[in-house]
Formats: structure tokens, C-alpha cells, sequence
């Protein structure tokens, strides 16, 4: 970058990132299940309290799309045609290490779920006595300074220590925060205690190079410039469904403890005492009898909610939802008895893998930068950097294994067998399956072979020819 910020910049950078914090925020509440139906009046018009329904459709789409697309990892493997294979294969070996010690899998499915829900996720990279470490990060704790190009110059994260916290040597007594920026050469962290944040009360207590020569922090998404997959049109389906589902179960409540109107009977009298000191009132509900004079009357006073006005503005938004949120409604196709075709069912999913590819196509750079900044550190202590690798995402696919079974024969003109074995899921090693069953036949050709010279004599021998 070449220029070290001053505390105001670094402060003004801070503020200038606010209102997305603020939005991202608030769709954290709402994954979180705090919704705006919450915050409704808790009391109904009739005096009882009303009933506050969320049904959590945000939480459940971002659950969808993270388990579909991150829930098996990514794979990385070596690219076939470098010119130093030997040493490729031994720097992925090396760097599938490294992934295992920090977790990378776990990191991975928060990445995901953060960048779905805010529009975007950090991880910093950090070197201790040789060994590199990862860590992954809230965006609600970060703000960015951005070039003219629209790449990141400046990321400074802010974390509050609370009393309590063993912090410098000290056990703190009120609340401190610390600011910490990077940029392309240093790692500086400022320190304030002051409620007000004033700028002129922070204290420079860390200013250390480091040797990656760009940011050592990776950027992910999953949406072009950082945008959240969770829309406020999304939102507003979710708040339509919690609103009818809070007015239904109100409705519902209300005609359960539904008025009793009374026709032919004096208000005093039903609240008129017997000896014991029991109203006529608490004996009606005591005994559930009631007995009426002749041409008086008892009907309970209902509201008559419309079911089906009710069921279909449900399953409106139901189908907003799930058609906003490139999502299949599985429950929908799969019925009562849970039984549909495999193939049937992918071809429902195909919006949500027409979706994962989106997703994936933004995700995997911020994959590739990982490995970059771990080149980094490799080559200067003097091992190998990984550069010709792939990166695969499986998606979790629900499919009917034995319909491919059946049918994956028939591709037998059109595709080699290890093809075709590729199509089938629970097959980890293709090209090794293929081989066995090739020599599994090889071996039944020559016990064939056998068998006919045993029994048929030398008159009856048809020599075959085995292919080696």
C-alpha cells in the first residue's frame, strides 16, 4: 500500500462501514430466529395475549443451500500433466495436512453460512513458531477500504473485551476495544477504553511487519460485490408467513375459549351464590350442565375463521419462499408416503444446482487464495507451493442409487466403464473398480477355458483367445 493510516482514517473507515453492519445485523436477528413478528403488540383487541409465531424459513433456507453445496468439503486434487508431479503431489499431501490441524472443513460450512447470510466472510492467516494458523471471523466485526479496482487495500477488525477479561497483564475493570488493521506489510492494533470511542483516547499498543506481502486476510462470498443471498423480498414472505400463522393460532385460541351468550337469563343471576358460597357461574363450569328455561336459548359466540383463506395464503408464501430461495420444496414432491423417483427428484432440485454453481463460482477464489497465502509462508521456509490442483464441490444430491444401478448399463455405447462408474455415488475409486472387474472376468474366461477342455475332450475344445 506504501502508507501507513493515521488513527482518524482508520476511525473514518470504521464509520463509513456502519450502515452495512447495521443491515447485516439485522439479518443475523432474523437467522437467528429474532424476527420483527416479536415485536407486534402482545396483546389482541379481544384483552388476551396474542400469539407471537415464528416459523423460521430464513434459517432453513441458508441450512439448505449450506449443506447442499459445503456439507460434503471441497476435495482438492493434483492436476495430471505438471511438469514436477513428484513434488505437487507431496505439497498437496502436505497442505490436506494443514486443512486437517486447523479444521478447514468447519471453516468452510461458516464461510458459507456467513457469506449466504451477511454477503460475506473473513479469515486471518497467522504464523506462530513455524506453523501457520487459520481463523475465521464474524463480517459484523469488520470493516474494508477498497482501490479504485474494488479490491481490498485495508481490513480492520474490531473485537470488545468485556470486565472480566484477562487483557496486558491486567484482569480489565471496565470495557475495552481493540482495533487491529492490516494491510499489505503491517498488523497494527490500537487499543481504547473509552465508552465514546474518541479517537484521541486510542493507544498504538502492536505495530508488526509481516512477510506475505499482501493482505493476510481472505475474502469470501457467494454473490457478486458481497451482496446477501437474503433479500429484503425474502424477508417480507417471512414476516407475511409469521403474521398469518401468529393471526390463525390467535383465531384458533379465541374460539376454543369462545363467549357463551345466554338468552333468557338475568346477568345477576348466573353470579347469585348457594349456601356454600358457590356462584351459578362457577358451578356451570365446574359440572358442565347447564339447564334452561323454556324459551331461552345458550350458543357459544364464534369468530368463523376461513380455513381455506387461511391454507392458501400459507402455501402462497410457502411457495415464494422456496421459489425466492432457489430451493425445492421437498416435502411437497416426496407426499405422504416419501417415495419418488431419484431422478424424478433431481430434476425438482435443478434450480437449487443451478444455484450452487453460482455460488461455487464466487466461492472457490477465496479458496484459492487460502492456498495462495499459504504458498506464501511454504516458500519462505523453503518447501514446495502447491500450483497445479483442482478444486471439486459434490453437491449433496439426493439420489435413488439403485435407479442408476439399473440403467447405467445402458450407457454402454456411449461411455467407457469408468464412466459410467463415476455416475454412481457410493463408488469412491472408479478407476479402481473398473480394474477389478476386468480382472475378475479375465479370470472367469480362463477358468471358462479350463472347464472346457475338462469336460468336452480334445474333439470338443474351442479355443478362445484371453485378452491380456
Amino acid at each position: 500500500m506504501g502508507f501507513e493510516l493515521t488513527k482518524e482514517q482508520v476511525q473514518t473507515i470504521w464509520t463509513n462501514n456502519a450502515n452495512k453492519r447495521k443491515k447485516q445485523a439485522k439479518l443475523d436477528e432474523y437467522c437467528n430466529g429474532d424476527q420483527d413478528i416479536l415485536d407486534a403488540t402482545s396483546t389482541r383487541y379481544d384483552g388476551q395475549t396474542r400469539n407471537l409465531v415464528v416459523t423460521n424459513w430464513i434459517d432453513y433456507v441458508v441450512r439448505k443451500h449450506t449443506g447442499f453445496v459445503i456439507g460434503t468439503p471441497a476435495t482438492y486434487s493434483f492436476r495430471d500433466g505438471s511438469p514436477d508431479e513428484e513434488t505437487q503431489k507431496k505439497s498437496l499431501i502436505e497442505i490436506k495436512d494443514l486443512f486437517r490441524k486447523n479444521d478447514v472443513p468447519s471453516l468452510d460450512i461458516e464461510h458459507f453460512r456467513n457469506s449466504l447470510i451477511y454477503g460475506e466472510s473473513v479469515e486471518v492467516h497467522w504464523v506462530e513458531d513455524g506453523s501457520i494458523g487459520i481463523t475465521a471471523y464474524s463480517p459484523l466485526e469488520w470493516a474494508f477500504l477498497y482501490n479504485e479496482f474494488g479490491d481490498i487495500v485495508v481490513a480492520i477488525h474490531k473485537s470488545t473485551l468485556a470486565i472480566g477479561t484477562y487483557y496486558g497483564g491486567n484482569i480489565l475493570d471496565k470495557p475495552v476495544s481493540l482495533y487491529t488493521v492490516y494491510d499489505d506489510s503491517r498488523i497494527i492494533v490500537y487499543s481504547s477504553d473509552s465508552e465514546s470511542d474518541n479517537v484521541q483516547g486510542w493507544v498504538e499498543v502492536s505495530n508488526k511487519a509481516h512477510h506475505y506481502k499482501q493482505l493476510p486476510v481472505v475474502y469470501f462470498s457467494v454473490s457478486s460485490h458481497g451482496e446477501p443471498f437474503i433479500t429484503d423480498a425474502l424477508i417480507s414472505q417471512q414476516d407475511t408467513y409469521n403474521n398469518i400463522r401468529s393471526l390463525n393460532a390467535d383465531g384458533v385460541e379465541y374460539n376454543i375459549d369462545a363467549l357463551l351468550v345466554l338468552i333468557g337469563y338475568e346477568p345477576d343471576a348466573l353470579l347469585e351464590k348457594d349456601t356454600d358460597g358457590i356462584t351459578y357461574l362457577e358451578k356451570l363450569r365446574q359440572e358442565r350442565i347447564l339447564s334452561l328455561k323454556e324459551g331461552s336459548q345458550a350458543e357459544f359466540l364464534l369468530k368463523g375463521s376461513e380455513k381455506d383463506n387461511v391454507e392458501f395464503d400459507l402455501k402462497l408464501s410457502r411457495d415464494a419462499i422456496h421459489m425466492m430461495g432457489s430451493l425445492a420444496d421437498t416435502e411437497a414432491i416426496l407426499g405422504l408416503t416419501g417415495q419418488t423417483s431419484g431422478i424424478a427428484l433431481k430434476m425438482k432440485l435443478q434450480p437449487q444446482i443451478d444455484q450452487a454453481t453460482i455460488f461455487t463460482s464466487y466461492f472457490e477464489p477465496a479458496l484459492r487464495k487460502r492456498i495462495e497465502l499459504v504458498n506464501i509462508i511454504r516458500k519462505t521456509h523453503k518447501k514446495s507451493q502447491l500450483l497445479d490442483y483442482d478444486i471439486t464441490f459434490t453437491l449433496n444430491i439426493p439420489v435413488h442409487e439403485i435407479e442408476i444401478w439399473q440403467n447405467v448399463g445402458l450407457l454402454d455405447h456411449l461411455l467407457t466403464r469408468v464412466d459410467q462408474l463415476k455416475l454412481i455415488p457410493s463408488i469412491d475409486d472408479p478407476e479402481k473398480a473398473a480394474e477389478a472387474k476386468a480382472k475378475e472376468e479375465k479370470t472367469e474366461l480362463e477358468s471358462a477355458a479350463v472347464l472346457g477342455l475338462a469336460v468336452g475332450g480334445e474333439d470338443d475344445v474351442v479355443e478362445e483367445e484371453i485378452e491380456e
